[in-house]
């Protein structure tokens, strides 16, 4: 993968990330709005359909996000499968300029509550110390349907420690020293089909509250291979069973990076994985 030259809208977003640390475009900009002649945006309108209808069932309690289950991955294995598009491992590869571990999709469905609460709260990713996260909207998302957001400042580490608080937006204010409401932060809205490129170990980014209506997004996770932190990874809960079935027929380096834990000391992979 790594001897792959990039094409020029390939290296824009490489570009973006490093300068910027995001990037927006869309799938048909990137050339990669289906995988296996699968179109990707079928796919996440079948399980963002499930996620809802999950969500309405009587008697069922409402989190911040309503997040797939594995067998959710299994029924729409182009789900998992795109995440290990090579357009995609060849931009993340250049940005982290290692090889790629991919830690799979998180299909979120969440509700207009307007609450601060889970992933609507300002964090780090904690599984490296660089994470890319790559976002795909399933719908239109406007200001008042939770875009994704993102504080592209790095907070200082005084202590040479890596720390992962998770804080409402006052707070992070406080912790940067900024005036309330003076935080320049970007918003990022955009059509069905929007994709967003983050580094998300560095950048304190979240899902804004959503207020008029629900957002379906299905979030990728890259890191390098292997990662510092492989016990806060895993965040898909596939097992390591049910990634074999769903990477059969991929070439060489997609399996690679799928099986980022084949790499990790023995001890090492006995830890279980992530329950978030």
């Amino acid at each position: 993968m790594g001897a792959s030259p990039l094409s020029p809208r390939e290296a824009e977003v490489v570009d973006g990330l490093h300068r910027d640390g995001f990037f927006v475009t869309s799938l048909e900009n990137l050339g990669v709005a289906e995988a296996e002649n699968v179109p990707i945006l079928e796919s996440g309108a079948r399980i963002s359909e499930v996620l809802a209808n999950r969500a309405d069932a009587p008697n069922t309690p409402h989190p911040a996000a309503i997040c797939n289950q594995p067998g959710d991955l299994l029924a729409n294995p182009m789900i998992y499968r795109w995440g290990l598009h090579p357009t995609l491992l060849r931009i993340v590869e250049s940005y982290l300029r290692q090889p790629v571990a991919y830690d799979g999709p998180i299909v979120f469905y969440t509700e207009a509550n307007k609450a601060e609460e889970g992933t609507r709260k300002w964090h780090l990713d904690r599984e490296d110390r660089r994470v890319v996260k790559v976002a795909l909207y399933l719908h239109d998302v406007d200001e008042e349907t939770g875009p994704f957001e993102i504080f592209p400042r790095m907070p200082q580490n005084t202590d040479g420690r890596f720390k992962y608080p998770v804080v409402a937006t006052a707070t992070l204010e406080r912790l940067l020293g900024l005036q309330p409401n003076s935080m320049e932060t970007v918003t990022c809205t955009g059509r069905a089909g929007t994709l967003i490129f983050a580094e998300t170990g560095r950048f304190y980014h979240r899902g804004k509250p959503p207020t008029s209506n629900h957002r379906a997004a299905i979030f990728y996770g890259y890191f390098a291979r292997p990662p510092r932190n492989p016990f806060y990874c895993e965040r898909s809960r596939l097992s390591r069973a049910q990634i074999m079935q769903l990477i059969g027929g991929l070439s060489s380096e997609q399996r690679a990076s799928a099986l980022w834990r084949d790499v990790l000391p023995w001890p090492i992979r006995l830890i279980p994985a992530s329950k978030r």
